[in-house]
């Protein structure tokens, strides 16, 4: 299905979200340039739908973030990170509570922390868990994350 979506452009949803899994199958196997092939792949298709706003567009940069911290740029991960959190903000229902916000400032915390911007990670951690902790359980894995780098830097105190 994929190849043929690929081949006939197919712009749809369904195709676009098809590529997003598999391009997410090739990062948890550590295949980061197969799957930065597959975004760039989504980036056209999105694209060529030719919306203001895409819900596709929060997962795309979201494992464009994930795909660089794991090729080691850790700069364009955040970047990619904070457009993922501009993006989340301008569909949330509520953008002072919303999971996906917070997801993506967690990501980009975890790219100022791998860039050794301690004090910039801690602050969007604790922005996050103003996010997460209403909408997520207290162990979810974002939660923890959160909390890892928010409570890592000094002087910093959390809930």
């Amino acid at each position: 299905r994929e190849d043929r979506a690929l081949r006939a452009q197919d712009r749809s949803a369904e195709a676009v979200r098809l590529i997003l899994v598999d391009a997410r199958l090739k990062l948890a196997h550590g295949q980061s340039d197969r799957a930065l092939r597959q975004l760039e792949t989504a980036d056209r298709l999105i694209a060529a739908r030719h919306q203001a706003v895409n819900p596709d567009g929060y997962d795309l940069a979201i494992l464009r973030a994930q795909t660089s911290m794991q090729a080691g740029d850790y700069a364009n991960a955040a970047k990619e990170a904070a457009s993922a959190a501009d993006l989340a903000r301008a569909a949330a229902i509520d953008e002072r509570s919303s999971a996906w916000v917070g997801k993506a400032l967690l990501c980009r915390a975890q790219a100022e922390k791998a860039l050794g911007e301690s004090a910039a990670a801690a602050a969007d951690a604790r922005e996050a868990l103003h996010h997460l902790e209403p909408n997520l359980l207290p162990t979810h894995a974002f939660v923890l994350a959160a909390r890892g780098i928010a409570e890592a830097a000094p002087g910093t105190v959390t809930q």
